[in-house]
């Protein structure tokens, strides 16, 4: 059995086998069309359900806030050496 396409090009040619398997599925596709069966469309993908849930506070900072942190870590770092070093001074 030889499927045509609209152009009449022969599209798929099918052993007897698969031309009987062709002709129960076209069969079954009609009969379904004739009792008002749908056709299934792919839903659209819903967004994950925990992305609106996400505190937050579970958010990173911006890279200039951590910047800021990394200075201001530094000059403590920084008082607290010379602390060290005049408190070394001192005793």
């Amino acid at each position: 059995m030889n499927i045509i396409d609209s152009t009449g090009n022969t599209a798929l040619s099918l052993t007897p086998e698969g031309s009987r398997v062709a002709r129960i599925l076209h069969e079954h596709s009609a009969s379904s069309d004739k009792q008002g069966g749908k056709h299934r469309v792919a839903a659209e993908p819903r967004p994950h359900s925990n992305i609106s849930r996400t505190p937050s506070r579970s958010i990173k900072p911006t890279i200039s806030e951590s910047a800021e942190e990394r200075k201001k870590k530094l000059e403590k770092k920084k008082v607290e050496e010379r602390r060290n070093r005049t408190l070394k001074g001192i005793i």
